[in-house]
């Protein structure tokens, strides 16, 4: 439906308005978007456009990033999604990028796959310049499976292989883990 003018082609000076306009104009006014700063709206129509369209603070998809069987420090400017390489060599520290350039902003996040790891390495994700480490990730999630029914003489600890992965954005200038498969959150706070 194509927004309307209610009355063309002006209104005079104490002209009444109909109920028929005021409804019109009430369909109008819940068919548009709204243009105030702050304000979130939720397009689900097709927009045709003739002429230029500019687009501004959008979320790019970009491809992958793999990372290498290595310790390494990494940013949003290198892209959102990062692959680690699979069943690392040692114990590997990704260092999350928030204190030196490029620095990150409010909102951005990063998330973190392996496809299998192996025992008894993993990886770690760490804030830059504090030493607090958010997840590791390790390829494996562990289940205590309760044998004896409550008695706590007979768990077994099962190891399960599987795709693993930790998200972490960046609040109040700070990386937290905001959702993860296999990950232990050891300081999200600090």
């Amino acid at each position: 439906m194509a927004l309307t003018r209610i009355k063309n082609p002006d209104w005079g000076v104490n002209e009444k308005l109909t109920s028929g306009q005021i409804n019109a104009l009430d369909a109008n006014v819940t068919n548009a978007l709204d243009k105030r700063a702050g304000q979130t709206d939720t397009l689900a129509s097709n927009v045709a456009v003739t002429g230029v369209m500019a687009f501004s603070n959008i979320t790019r998809r970009r491809a992958p990033v793999f990372l290498t069987d290595a310790t390494q420090t990494v940013d949003v400017s290198q892209g959102n999604v990062f692959i680690l390489a699979g069943n690392p060599a040692a114990t590997r520290i990704i260092t999350l990028r928030q204190t030196s350039a490029p620095l990150p902003t409010n909102g951005d996040w990063m998330r973190f796959y392996l496809k299998l790891g192996a025992s008894p390495f993993h990886y770690t994700l760490r804030r830059e310049g504090s030493g607090n480490d958010l997840a590791f990730i390790n390829g494996y999630v562990e289940h205590v499976i309760d044998v004896d029914e409550g008695a706590g003489t007979s768990n077994v600890t099962a190891r399960i292989f599987q795709p693993c992965f930790a998200e972490v954005q960046l609040v109040s200038g700070v990386w937290r883990l905001v959702a993860s498969s296999s990950g232990v959150d050891y300081s999200t706070d600090a």
